[in-house]
């Protein structure tokens, strides 16, 4: 009876998590479409945008490297490259150490774009924890609040004779048991059950009974 009450106490976390996940899913797509609006602002496409913010703000690169960190090939890669460098967005100097080639890093307008994105997305981010871990308490309340938990003492189906007959006297300890036993069944009221509360009484072993 115990296990089987357990088990019905961690499907309704389950089922929390699950609400939780596609929570934080849908408040990501929110994200996402901030990003767009900032994309939209500063007219830059997608690939535009992901070579942004594949470049450090005091990085410099090669135009290769750049391309296969967005697994993109040389030469489209390249395409992008030179609509950032023509938008002011990307410097592009020979490389000192191979004349053939040049390196790039972000321009002053560039390492704006990309800390606003980045401030906006950890601005994104926190809101989402905060309005996930607001509604993951508000689902707790509710699921508990639909098991019509004990709210006081003399609701617990353990009572204080109960604890006398198991060897508890009269006193702090026996009250403290009983707070203990209220606060359990108040985060899992399916253990509001005599016989379950006995045996958790049993298996804690309280010093001083």
């Amino acid at each position: 009876m115990l296990i089987a009450n357990i088990a019905n106490s961690t499907e309704v976390d389950n089922k929390m998590e699950k609400k939780l996940v596609d929570l934080i899913i849908e408040l990501k797509k929110g994200c996402m479409e901030d990003e767009k609006q900032i994309r939209t602002l500063c007219n830059i496409s997608f690939a535009e945008y992901k070579a942004v913010m594949e470049i450090d703000t005091t990085e410099r690169i090669t135009c290769n490297v750049l391309s296969k960190k967005m697994g993109l090939s040389p030469s489209r890669g390249s395409r992008i490259i030179d609509g950032l460098v023509r938008k002011k967005l990307l410097i592009r100097t020979p490389n000192p150490e191979d004349r053939r080639s040049f390196v790039l890093s972000l321009s002053s307008k560039g390492a704006k774009i990309k800390n606003d994105i980045e401030r906006e997305r950890n601005n994104c981010e926190k809101r989402d924890k905060e309005e996930a871990q607001l509604k993951q308490e508000e689902e707790r309340v509710k699921a508990v609040l639909a098991q019509k938990p004990p709210i006081s003492l003399k609701d617990l189906a353990l009572k204080g004779q109960d604890l006398k007959d198991l060897g508890y006297s009269e006193g702090k300890k026996l009250g403290q048991v009983l707070k203990e036993l209220l606060n359990l069944v108040l985060e899992k009221p399916a253990l509001n059950q005599k016989k379950i509360l006995i045996a958790w009484v049993k298996s804690e072993r309280f010093p001083g009974n």
